[in-house]
């Protein structure tokens, strides 16, 4: 027996919940931007003001359930389904276990919908639900963005990108300026207050940059970002790291966690002590802190900046799917 069905809109938005927590974290790709409250998030504050209507397809066979959410748009007359959040995303699949049933319900979940839109499909994760699903029913295949991963595990590649003479150089002078503290906020309540300066700060320092993504400002950045830190704190998803002098933050990374990962989303620092490289020494303690906790994987996610070179990164690549 093989089942289809699409909810849209409002009810797309309200059927992010438990239900479809349970199918996303069933899956061994599983990350933030997969999870209820990102989806949710998205769909109430950006996707209406992006174009955007939130779509859920549902497909099963032989009672195995996948699930899939979608943006879809009007382009040039006719109905275009993207990546539900889309640009927003660094990884985008299906929900459901991994599993050849599961592969199976996905490939009919993607024939279906190519029925109701053109599916173009960005930041699919390679080998994931999806991928393989598209394999599986011929869909045409090709290469989208790259992501930068720094593997925590190889402990002496990790110090000696880490642990520079120029960058010990870097906080020694900028400690002269005054005590320096390095900290974590995790709770929505602290992360509320540390948001503001986040946005502040990278307003200063990001100002008037053409490729900057959703610059902070227009309004609808900084509604997610209030909307992540309020809905992903509750899943201990979201953390703000923060380098502090004399209490004032001078560079701040705002991320994405679960199990041993972590992604970093947006970065920003003062400009004022710019000289310093206060961004890379609060990247160096962030880098060193979660390979003592345990983590495998510090994600730079995507965009190619040079900086993120210098800690000898792994190289993954997305894919695109086209229906």
């Amino acid at each position: 027996m093989r089942t289809f069905r699409i909810v849209e809109g409002l009810a797309a938005e309200r059927s992010f919940d438990a239900a479809w927590d349970q199918l996303a974290t069933a899956s061994d790709c599983y990350r933030p931007f997969q999870s209820a409250w990102w989806c949710r998030s998205w769909s109430k504050v950006v996707a209406g003001k992006e174009g955007y209507v939130p779509m859920i397809a549902y497909a099963a066979v032989g009672g195995v359930e996948v699930a899939c959410g979608f943006a879809v748009a009007q382009e040039s007359g006719r109905p275009v389904a993207r990546a539900l959040g889309v640009g927003w995303i660094d990884y985008y699949d299906a929900v459901g276990a991994r599993s050849e049933d599961s592969v199976s319900s996905a490939g009919f979940l993607l024939e279906r919908a190519a029925r109701e839109w053109s599916l173009r499909l960005e930041d699919v994760v390679d080998d994931g639900l999806l991928c393989r699903a598209a394999r599986l029913i011929g869909a045409q295949i090709g290469r989208s963005t790259a992501t930068y991963v720094v593997d925590l595990y190889d402990r002496e590649r990790l110090l000696a990108c880490t642990l520079r003479r120029s960058h010990a150089i870097s906080e020694r002078r900028l400690g002269r300026l005054g005590s320096l503290r390095y900290r974590n906020y995790s709770t929505a309540e602290a992360m509320r207050g540390q948001l503001r300066e986040f946005i502040r700060l990278h307003k200063e320092s990001w100002s008037g940059r053409a490729e900057t993504f959703a610059p902070f400002g227009d309004g609808v950045a900084d509604d997610m970002f209030r909307e992540m830190v309020d809905n992903g704190a509750t899943r201990g998803e979201v953390v703000i790291s923060s380098l502090e002098c004399n209490g004032q933050p001078m560079a701040m990374y705002f991320g994405l966690q679960s199990g041993y990962w972590y992604g970093s989303y947006r970065i920003t620092y003062d400009r004022g002590v710019g000289r310093y490289s206060p961004g890379r020494l609060l990247l160096n303690r962030m880098l060193r802190e979660r390979a003592d906790n345990g983590y495998r994987e510090f994600d730079f996610l995507r965009g190619d900046h040079s900086y993120k070179m210098e800690y000898e990164p792994d190289v993954r690549y997305n894919i695109t799917v086209t229906c």
